[in-house]
């Protein structure tokens, strides 16, 4: 995890803010690299993050039943089509209806 680092209290891809040293990743066990599914992991700081006017927690649900139809915002870099020719500069966001989707 030498290079992994984690940037906070911005949304550009180009200006850095607060950066952090990343201890360890550790990635979803069904993460399925050709079908782009259950991309998510979590990502462990060498230190906690320093909260301030930019840098905020989050509010993370507590369960997971009853979350369909509810809504849900994505956020992050990246790309938005299968083509991964080309990522976005600045923080994308999107607001979504959770679906009970089974793969």
């Amino acid at each position: 995890m030498g290079n992994l680092k984690v940037h906070a209290g911005t949304n550009w891809l180009d200006v850095s803010g607060a950066v952090y040293d990343v201890e360890s990743v550790s990635v979803n066990s069904k993460y399925d690299d050709y079908l782009f599914i259950n991309d998510v992991a979590l990502v462990h700081l060498k230190n906690s993050i320093t909260y301030n006017r930019l840098v905020k927690p989050i509010n993370l649900t507590t369960f997971d039943e009853g979350l369909e139809n509810k809504p849900c915002t994505l956020t992050g870099w990246g790309t938005t089509s299968v083509i991964l020719d080309s990522l976005h500069r600045s923080f994308a966001v999107i607001c979504i209806q959770v679906s009970d989707v089974l793969f």
